[in-house]
């Protein structure tokens, strides 16, 4: 749908998962797609994959609606407008991870349709 072949990463995420949810369109077709992994006090929302940021927020907000405790998401640097739209709903940034990439300029795939990534939290 939006890039590489994670079918392992995902079965990981799918055994410890707490939550996830799907957005699909009109016609059915999955359009976005979230889990999250609860870590004691802490809820890690990641992945989040979307068409748009208004489908990531809904996303996020989602699977946060329930929670009372702390909640993590690791949002790539380039989507500055979904982290200015975090922070109003009370999310605030405490580090950035630089990306590094070898023999390349930028990493491959639908990019922009990565608005949470998978923490190394899920190990």
């Amino acid at each position: 749908m939006f890039g590489a072949d994670r079918h392992d990463v995902y079965k990981a995420l799918y055994r410890n998962m707490h939550a996830g949810m799907v957005l699909r369109d009109e016609r059915d077709t999955v359009c976005g797609f979230a889990l999250s992994v609860k870590r004691n006090d802490l809820l890690v929302v990641g992945p989040v994959i979307a068409e748009n940021q208004e489908a990531a927020l809904h996303l996020v907000q989602s699977l946060c609606l329930d929670w009372n405790g702390r909640v993590r998401t690791d949002v790539p640097s380039e989507q500055t407008s979904f982290m200015a739209r975090l922070s109003k709903s009370g999310f605030s940034e405490k580090m950035v991870s630089p990306v590094m990439v070898l023999g390349a300029t930028c990493l491959p795939g639908q990019r922009n349709c990565l608005f949470s990534i998978v923490g190394p939290v899920f190990g």
